[in-house]
């Protein structure tokens, strides 16, 4: 079932499930779950809608981000991290890499002139050696690490395209909680104040984390990660065409 596929479940729904986390407490601490009767069962509903309905927007929002981060940066880390002018990966691995990439594709790779005088057709073959990678490193047992980078850029992405929304809802969460401390709230019973007192601690935290730890460059850490990874999964690629081209594991008689 799609919705509990572990990428999912690790990239989409927990980045929800955290972003309205302390929404879910003050929901849960507001309801009396002494006896089962109907506004119970209702509110466990209501929040399971609410999970998969976040989860959606997690991503809808990673999504419109994304496009903004590339946008800023160049294009997709695999179209810079693959063009001559660019360090971070070595000279000669990366040649090996683009003339595998151009025989899978039946294309001439880009020379660093190519880069300088026609940009936009260089950066569209390096776009179009990405959409072959991902294509082909989709077993999740051979690139193992490779989704494993993809899940962490996933989750990372989401929870930052949440992360204003978040604390929001985390402010207005707030706002209902120290009412309910106030004088004004001198209704709610010791228990229940005491549990109030927990969701205003838990929503603290929480927007601290979102603040502090929710950031841009962790985002643009796992990207750069995720497309390395990429990158390297030509390694296996190519190995493994060479022990097809040699008849290596060829049982036949």
């Amino acid at each position: 079932m799609a919705l509990l596929d572990i990428y999912n479940l690790r990239a989409r729904l927990l980045p929800a499930i955290i972003g309205i986390a302390p929404a879910v407490s003050l929901a849960v601490v507001s309801i009396s779950w002494s006896e089962l009767s109907l506004p119970q069962v209702i509110a466990t509903a209501a929040v399971a809608v609410l999970f998969v309905a976040a989860s959606d927007l997690a991503r809808r929002m990673g999504k419109r981000f994304e496009r903004k981060m590339f946008a800023s940066t160049g294009g997709r880390p695999i179209m810079t991290l693959l063009r001559h002018a660019d360090p971070r990966l070595d000279e000669r691995s990366k040649e090996r890499y683009r003339s595998f990439l151009a025989m899978q594709l039946r294309d001439t790779p880009p020379t660093p002139e190519d880069e300088v005088c026609d940009t936009a057709s260089a950066d569209a073959f390096y776009d179009r050696c990405g959409v072959w990678l991902r294509e082909h490193a989709r077993d999740k047992t051979k690139y193992g690490v490779l989704f494993e980078e993809n899940i962490t850029y996933g989750f990372r992405r989401n929870l930052y395209g949440l992360r204003w929304p978040c604390l929001l809802v985390n402010g207005l969460v707030v706002a209902i909680c120290a009412y309910l401390l106030s004088p004004y709230g001198s209704w709610i019973g010791e228990t229940t104040r005491l549990e109030i007192f927990a969701v205003l601690t838990i929503a603290a935290m929480h927007a601290v984390y979102l603040l502090f730890f929710v950031t841009r460059t962790s985002v643009d850490q796992a990207s750069d990660q995720y497309a390395r990874q990429l990158i390297h999964s030509c390694e296996l690629m190519m190995q493994n065409s060479n022990n097809e081209n040699h008849g290596i594991g060829d049982t036949s008689t």
